[in-house]
């Protein structure tokens, strides 16, 4: 498997999820990061399912980290005042 950056959200400027990205065959972590001058609140999330979402991290300003693989991962931007929020992540192993 090619390692690359997966972009989560890309310049999100309201409050909704981002789309669910299948990463079946990780067996490792995801270092992430969250860019971005803003006024709101984004999550990580992780579903075995797609349907009921796990909170893996939550930030209100630039920041990164690195989390549990999951079968599904997202990007939430769950309160939003103004700016623009960007979130990546990049599967380890």
């Amino acid at each position: 498997m090619t390692a690359r950056v997966i972009p989560l959200l890309t310049a999100a400027s309201a409050v909704a999820p981002g789309t669910a990205i299948y990463q079946p065959g990780i067996n490792g972590s995801y270092i992430y990061q969250v860019t971005g001058t803003f006024v709101g609140t984004v999550k990580l999330q992780g579903s075995l399912d797609n349907t009921t979402w796990v909170d893996l991290a939550e930030h209100t300003a630039e920041a990164g980290g690195k989390v549990d693989s999951w079968l599904y991962i997202r990007g939430n931007v769950t309160a939003y005042t103004s700016g623009n929020i960007t979130l990546n992540a990049f599967a380890t192993s």
